[in-house]
Order: structure tokens, then sequence, then C-alpha cells
């Protein structure tokens, strides 16, 4: 390897032998190290391979120009560490060495300690933020490795959870090292007894000047007496006189003695201050407390007036409920007797109504036997007609043919047909005019009978509406009172009145319906007559084709008696289903009647419940009464206590600040008379702190 070459050259012509790709990063660092005069290279904060560290390694076998190594939170592996070591165990350059962040564990370790062994040319050791103390093991391999190094002058172990056991290792290091001259221990979990051999071995050390143990759980005079040894170890060559050496450690005794002093003072003040403290906080909880229970007496005292004024209020209420019950009584009798004339009325009108179907039904069957006599008279006067014009028998042929196809062809051929035979059949037409007379009237009779049928139909409609509009304002009356009810009575009483109206409310939607079916029945009535209209003019229109269509008159005479009859059976069937509706509103009328005694009943236990619920309540009054007074009672004795402690706790104040002017003043005379009077002060404090405890 020549000497002349950089950092970078070197770390690219070792990448092109093995055939492996650089890392940018790494170049860029080493590239900016070519540039510094210092002999640092910084690789800190970059996620550095294995094969980068095995080159690395390779380069640093060699003495290259470098003094410190900074590889701080590189996060490397334990492998790839090891073989960095191991190229550097040989480097007599490096001077410096920092490895903090790595989350080193036992085989780093392990390399550390064979890299101390091997390397001793390397003065400082960064180690922070790694796990080094948590394998015992290897730790101790570390510690040996520590012990033969003669060149290490500063160690930095912060934060790697060196326990009591690791402490020990390192302490016998320390005893054995005799280069080392600064150790940074903070933050770790060495505790007592690793401080108490930490402190044996720094005084067997004469080397080590500067220590750093805190965050240990090591107590105070351990680490005074650290102190002490290592102001001998920094003092040992500065002075070369005993005596001086003499009296400069007194002085530091005696400073570290006023030290401890001034630490206890301030713990004691402390102590008071909080006692202190405590002692407010406990009288203001005590005073917060005492004014919540006064303000909860208040509001229980006027709840317990809100109490009594509601219950006025509701046995005012109940005595007003009691009014008003009475007077919907009397009102529910008056509605079931006007539901009596009402049903009797119903009954009346039924009876009426029956009779004039009767008359009606009696009038349409005179009706069809004269229509039935009429046709039989017309089909005689027709044999007559036939036989008169039996020499026009071939044209009436030709005529029916063409008349069975459509109407429009009847007339032409009719027409035409007059034409040719105007003076053959002027007889038969005179005799045609006077039977069309004939018909004329009777069917102005039969659209009047129609009209006199459609006029009694319509009367009854009208007259079933009105009985439906007389029971829905008797309905809407009931309902109206039911709500008066529901209003002013308890949920119950509001849930059986909503089925009630429920029920009322089917029942309109029943009634609506077979209202409708009525009108819908009426409709096909007028649509009936419209088709019974239609072919009265359909027969005007076949005037001139009576014969021919007679046998379709029979027919269409039949299925209007089948229709009439038909209809007949469907008035019939109207009529049982309103007295069956009339039966059914009966029975509900009835069903109210007991619903409206079963709410009676309700009325009553709901009247006892509140009683007893007014007697239960007022035994809890009572009850709660007991309790407040109770309470009172006990506040009381709570006030004497604290009352008590108060004065116990002023006259313990008084007695520790005498102890504490006592002391003061004696520790002045210490200053004037020397140390056997400060240790008959400290010995008096220490008296009146054991006589009167905090």
């Amino acid at each position: 390897m020549d000497s002349c070459e950089t950092l970078d050259v070197i770390y690219l012509r070792l990448c092109l032998t093995r055939k492996e790709e650089p890392q940018e990063n790494v170049l860029k660092k080493l590239q900016a190290s070519n540039f510094r005069d210092d002999g640092i290279v910084d690789l800190s904060n970059l996620t550095i391979t294995a094969t980068t560290c095995s080159i690395l390694a390779e380069i640093f076998r060699h003495d290259v120009a470098v003094v410190k190594l900074i590889m701080a939170d590189c996060m490397i592996s334990e492998k790839s560490l090891k073989s960095l070591l191991s190229g550097l165990s040989v480097n007599t350059c490096l001077r410096k060495l920092d490895l903090r962040g790595n989350n080193l564990k036992q085989l780093a370790c392990d390399a550390l300690g064979s890299f101390l062994k091997s390397n001793h040319f390397i003065t400082h050791l960064l180690l922070e933020w790694n796990c080094l103390g948590h394998f015992n093991n290897s730790f101790a391999n570390f510690c040996d490795g520590l012990a033969t190094n003669t060149s290490l002058g500063h160690l930095d172990l912060r934060n790697n959870q060196i326990d009591h056991k690791g402490a020990q290792e390192l302490a016998t290091a320390v005893t054995f090292n005799k280069s080392l001259k600064s150790l940074d221990l903070r933050w770790n979990n060495i505790g007592m007894s690793g401080g108490r051999l930490i402190c044996d071995a720094l005084k067997k050390n004469k080397t080590i000047e500067m220590l750093e143990i805190c965050g240990n759980d090591i107590p105070v005079d351990i680490c005074d007496n650290m102190e002490t040894s290592l102001f001998h170890n920094r003092n040992k060559g500065s002075s070369s006189d005993p005596d001086q050496l003499k009296v400069n450690a007194l002085h530091k005794e005696i400073e570290l003695i006023k030290k401890g002093n001034k630490k206890k003072i301030e713990c004691i003040v402390d102590n008071m201050e909080a006692d202190r403290s405590h002692l407010m906080y406990a009288t203001s909880c005590s005073s917060t407390q005492i004014a919540n229970l006064l303000q909860t007496l208040e509001e229980r005292k006027l709840a317990m007036n809100t109490l009594r004024a509601k219950l006025d209020m509701t046995e005012a209420n109940m005595k007003m409920l009691e009014q008003q019950h009475q007077g919907k009584e009397m009102l529910v009798q008056l509605a079931r007797k006007d539901c009596q004339e009402l049903i009797k009325t119903h009954e009346n009108e039924r009876s009426l109504n029956r009779k004039c179907m009767d008359a009606n039904e009696r009038k349409l069957q005179e009706q069809l036997r004269d229509a039935e006599s009429m046709i039989s008279s017309l089909q005689s006067k027709v044999v007559d007609s036939e036989r008169r014009g039996k020499i026009q028998t071939e044209e009436i042929c030709l005529l029916r043919k063409s008349l069975t196809q459509t109407e429009c062809e009847y007339r032409c051929q009719m027409t035409t047909l007059e034409e040719r035979s105007l003076a053959e059949r002027k007889r038969f037409c005179e005799e045609m005019a006077d039977r069309e007379r004939r018909r004329e009237q009777e069917s102005k009779k039969q659209l009047e009978e129609a009209e006199l049928v459609r006029t009694c139909s319509s009367q009854r409609v009208n007259q079933v509406m009105s009985s439906k509009a007389e029971m829905q304002d008797e309905i809407m009356k009931l309902n109206k009172s039911l709500l008066d009810k529901q209003t002013e009575h308890d949920a119950e009483i509001s849930n059986v009145r909503k089925h009630l109206k429920q029920e009322y409310e089917l029942e309109r939607c029943q009634l609506d319906e077979r209202i409708r079916s009525l009108l819908d029945d009426k409709a096909d009535l007028q649509k009936s007559l419209a088709s019974t209209s239609g072919q009265l003019r359909e027969e005007k229109s076949q005037r001139e084709a009576a014969e021919i269509e007679a046998k379709a008159g029979r027919g269409s005479l039949s299925k209007v008696k089948n229709q009439i009859e038909i209809r007949q059976a469907e008035h019939e069937q109207e009529l049982q289903s309103v007295r069956t509706e009339m039966r059914k509103r009966e029975i509900n009328n009835q069903e109210e009647l007991n619903q409206v005694s079963e709410l009676r009943a309700s009325i009553k236990k709901l009247l006892a419940a509140q009683d007893e619920h007014e007697i239960k309540f007022r035994a809890a009054v009572k009850e709660r009464e007991d309790i407040i007074q109770d309470l009172r009672s006990s506040l009381q004795k709570y006030e004497d206590e604290a009352d008590r402690t108060r004065e116990e706790e002023t006259r313990r104040l008084d007695v520790l600040h005498n102890a504490l002017m006592n002391y003061m003043q004696s520790s002045q005379l210490n200053r004037s008379t020397g140390p056997q009077r400060r240790n008959q002060a400290s010995l008096l404090a220490k008296k009146t702190t054991d006589e009167n405890p905090l």
C-alpha cells in the first residue's frame, strides 16, 4: 500500500479487488476527511455494512494517518465490529475511537477486550449508550483487557447497564491499570455494593483523577470517600511536602463536612416546608370538605322543601283528578245513553230501508212482467209482418247477412232496400212507426223507472253517508274526551288510550273502505244503466232489423234478468254486512264501557300506590334528617380533632425552630473555637432531632 494514496482511493481499490460496490455515503465521508489536517475520520450516523467494515479493517491494519475514528450511531453488527477491531488492534496511529450508540453486546465486548490487550497506543475510548454490562462474562473479558492496557487514559462507559457484578470486575481492572486518568460511569446500575468496591479500588489506584458516577444510587458518604481519593491522586504530583498535603487534605475534609452539614440543614428545612405544605393542604382540604358538607346540607334542605311542595301539589292534583274523573263518569253515562238512542234510530232506519227495498223489488218485477207481455205482443206483430212481407223475404235475407257484419252496413243496405221498395212498404213503415212510438214510450217509462231506482240508491247512499258522518262526529267527541283523560292521567292510561285510538282508526278505515265499495257499486249501477241506455239506442238504430234481432233481444232480456237477480243478491249481502257492522259496533261500545270500568279500577290502584309512596317518602325524609344530624355531630368531632392537630403541629414547629436556632449558634461558635465544639454542636442537634422527631 502506497503512503501517498488517500483513504477514498484505497477504499475504491479494495472494492474493485473484491468485486463489490462501494457505499456512496462512506466515500463522501472519506473524501471529506482528505481535506482535514487533524486526522479525524467521521463516519457517524451511517449504515455501514459488513463488507465495508472488513474493507476498513484492511485499510486500518496499516499505519494510516488517522488519529480519531468516529463511528457513533452506526448500528454496526457485532461480527462486523469484530473484524474492524481486528484491523485496528495492529494500528499504531489511532488515538481516539468513538463507538457510541451502537447497541454493542456480548461478541463486541469480547472483541473490545482483545483490542485493549493488543493495542497499546489508543488513549480515548468512548462507549456510551451500549449494552456492555448486561453480559457479565464478556464484560469480565473487557475488564481484563482494560487491566493489561498501558495507554488508555479516558474511558466513557455511560448508560451501559453495568450492575454490582460488573462494578466488581471494573474495580479489579482499575486496581491493576496504571494509565487511566478519567472514567465516566454515569447512569448505570452500580448501587451501594458496587460503589464500595470502586471506592476501595480507587484507594489502591494512584492515576485516576476524574470519576463521574452520578445516577447509580450510590450513597453520599461513599461518593465523598471517592472524591477524597481522587483529590489525593490529583495533588500527588503537584505538592511534594507531606505537611502541605496534610493541610490540603484537611481543608478538603472541612469543606466536605461543611457541604454535608449544609445539605442536612437544607434537607431539614425542605422537610419543614413540606410538613407545612402538608398541614396547609390538610387544613384546606378539611375546610373544603366542611364547606361541601354544608352545601350538601343546604341542598338537601332545599330538596326537602321542594319535595314537600311537590307533595302538596300532587295532593291538590289528585283531588282535581278525582273531581274530573267524576265529571267524566257522568259524561260516559250520557254517551252510553246517546249510543243506545242512536242504535234505536239506526234500527228504525234499517227497517224503513228494508221496506223501501222490498217495494222497489216488487215494482221492478211488475215492470219485468209488463216488458215480457210487450215482447210477446211484439212477437205476434212480427209474425203478422212476416206473413204480410213474404214477397220481400229474399231482400230481408240479404239484409240479415249485411246487418250481422256491421251496423253501418245495415244502414246502407236498409237505405238501398228502402229506395227499391218505397211503394211496397208504405203500409209496413206506418205499422213500424206505430210500433216505434210505442217502444219510445215504453223506453221512456223504463228510463224514468231507472232514474227512480238511481235516486233511491243515491238517497240510500246519502243516508249511509249521513249516518257515517254522525258516527264520525260521535267518535270525534269520544276521542276528545278520551284525549282529555289521557293528558291528565299517567303513562299507563295514555298507553290504553293509544290502543283505543288505533282501534277507532281501524274502524274508520273499515268504514271508509265499505263506503268506497258502495260507491263502486253505485258506479257499476250507473255503468249498467248506461249500458242499458246504449242497448235501447241500439234497438232504436235497429228499428228496421227488429225481426232479425228478436232472438238477440230475448237473450239480452234473460241476461238482464240474471243481472237484476245478481244485483238483488248483492243488495242483500250489503244489508247483511251493514247489520254485522252494527252488531260489531255494539260489541265495541260494550268493550269500551268495560275498558272505562278497568280504567276506574286502575285509577283507584294508582291512588292507593300514591298513598303508600307518600308514607314511604315521609319515612325516608325522617331517616335523612337523622343522617344529617349524625353528620353534623361527626363534623363537630372532626373540627375538634383538627384543632388538636393544629395545636400539636404548632408546638412541634416551635421546638424545631428552637433546635435550628441553637444549631446555627453552635455552628458560629465552632468556626471560632475549632472542630471539638463543632462535634458537640452536631451531637446537640442530633439529640434535639431525636427528642422531637417530625
